[in-house]
């Protein structure tokens, strides 16, 4: 995952960061930390 958004993470880390983070945990969607990381 971090292969393919290793060049926009160098761009914009927190945005990144926030999009492969929801990523994965929308898909649980069991996660109570995706409402904090929207």
């Amino acid at each position: 995952m971090r292969s393919p958004l290793a060049g926009q993470d160098a761009v914009a880390p927190p945005v990144a960061i926030r999009e492969v983070a929801s990523v994965p945990r929308t898909a649980a969607g069991k996660a109570p930390l995706v409402t904090r990381a929207d």
